[in-house]
């Protein structure tokens, strides 16, 4: 009888104890969120660049391209910290936000990728063009 009242009784407090957890809610939604996390992976991917920095230059740069993203885009770094600890706390959401921000690098990609091979197309007929200027003026030289 005494083995069902310790047990019962520590049943009791456990279920008293307990509270569901609270899912803070982000101060920054996904439309002012997900473009700054794409330009902040894209300032971290040009960061990566610079192998030849030492790594204070680099900590230093990386302070100044986060402190222009955040003015950038009008987001307090407190704003930031606190929306990421909420989407850190649902796993769901934070997946579907990320899942955003990749789609938005990739179309980055894309277009950047697209706009290499038109710049290379252009240069590779500006320079067949100037060849063509130097043939024709050398044979009036000539």
């Amino acid at each position: 009888m005494f083995k069902v009242l310790i047990y019962s009784s520590c049943l009791f407090l456990l279920l008293a104890c307990y509270r569901p957890l609270e899912t803070e809610t982000p101060i920054l939604g996904e439309q002012e969120i997900i473009p700054f996390l794409v330009d902040l992976h894209l300032a971290e991917a040009k960061l990566a660049e610079y192998n030849s920095l030492t790594i204070l230059a680099k900590d230093s740069l990386a302070a100044e391209q986060y402190a222009t993203l955040f003015q950038i885009h009008q987001i307090a770094p407190t704003d930031f910290q606190q929306s990421m600890q909420a989407y850190m706390g649902n796993p769901e959401a934070l997946q579907q936000l990320y899942e955003k921000v990749v789609e938005a690098l990739l179309a980055h990609e894309l277009k950047h990728s697209e706009r290499t091979k038109k710049g290379k197309k252009r240069s590779a007929t500006e320079a067949i063009k100037r060849i063509e200027q130097v043939r024709d003026s050398s044979k009036k030289e000539n």
